[in-house]
């Protein structure tokens, strides 16, 4: 019982929900996007891009990892933003490797929609692990409450 609901679990997350959820809404994971590139730091733990103008201006406002991957960037944003709005939260943690979790929550009549960023790190190592979400969700309208949250949990032990 416990590994089908472990094996659900894992396939649900992958697809970009839970199941646990009454509002549960779809969303679309950035994090190969070149929105990774971004150095965040906790100074500004969370991110709402709606327009062109707001997503290039993250890259004006944040430096970038010095790596080949994030040199010459398109700044074309992941997601239309006439369809979608980008939402990112920042966590980190120390471990020997991480894995995320995400959780929308999207209530139309109460106007409403949250987000939970989960960055879970495993193992005794003492590395820096820097890992923001970012999610594209349907266009959230301006008048709409946004509440973004995220947690660092850590395990000891290997998975």
């Amino acid at each position: 019982m416990f590994l089908t609901a472990s094996v659900l679990l894992g396939i649900a997350s992958m697809a970009g929900c839970t199941l646990f959820s009454p509002n549960e809404a779809p969303y679309r994971d950035l994090a190969k996007s070149n929105l990774r590139c971004l150095a965040l730091t906790a100074a500004k733990a969370q991110f709402i891009v709606r327009t062109d103008a707001e997503y290039k201006a993250l890259f004006s406002s944040h430096s970038l990892y010095d790596v080949p991957a994030c040199k010459d960037l398109d700044l074309t944003p992941p997601a239309d933003l006439t369809q979608f709005t980008i939402l990112g939260a920042y966590a980190q943690g120390t471990g020997c490797q991480a894995y995320q979790q995400h959780q929308v929550d999207r209530n139309d009549k109460k106007r409403y929609l949250s987000y939970f960023y989960e960055l879970n790190t495993i193992g005794q190592c003492k590395k820096a692990i820097i890992l923001p979400g970012w999610i594209a969700v349907k266009t959230i309208p301006a008048d709409y409450e946004i509440k973004i949250r995220s947690e660092h949990r850590h395990t000891d032990r290997d998975k």
